[in-house]
């Protein structure tokens, strides 16, 4: 929740910055909501971003670079913030897996969660899976199975 929280707040707060100085410059006009201006504005396109919405209150297209780049990431994260769709104890559990085995790469010991050994394999199962590819399913198919026929569990 924690990393979910974080990147919602780094979000919302690069977006307004970026929005901010646009608005300074006198550049935001078109595909803006002029009534709510850039700060409402930047925290409604962050929300709708993270959590797959769908609702617009911002055309994407007219953010400053800076604000267009953190709503596409947020869309590429795969709507990731609490209470989006989709965000469940999944969700969660990829985004924790991959933290932990980075943070155990730059302290130099073998990742480990709840317990378990986080091998390369199962992180590389996550980045599939929270890539936003459209074949991440079949990824996790193939990895299964590859691991289950190794072990001679599975004949088909």
């Amino acid at each position: 929740m924690t990393v979910m929280g974080g990147l919602w707040a780094i979000s919302t707060g690069l977006m307004a910055w970026a929005m901010a100085a646009a608005s300074a410059l006198g550049s935001l006009g078109e595909g803006f909501e002029q009534r709510f201006g850039p700060a409402a504005s930047s925290l409604f396109a962050s929300a709708t971003t993270l959590t797959s919405t769908g609702a617009v209150d911002v055309a994407h297209d007219s953010l400053p670079p800076l604000a267009g780049g953190m709503a596409l990431l947020n869309m590429m994260l795969g709507e990731i913030a609490p209470g989006g769709v989709g965000s469940g104890l999944y969700g969660m559990l990829v985004l924790a897996i991959i933290s932990v085995f980075i943070a155990g790469l730059m302290v130099g010991r073998t990742p480990e969660f709840m317990g378990k050994k986080i091998t390369a394999k199962a992180d590389e199962t996550c980045r599939d899976v929270h890539s936003g590819d459209a074949n991440s399913g079949a990824g996790i198919h193939r990895y299964h199975h590859a691991d289950s026929r190794s072990a001679g569990e599975c004949a088909g």
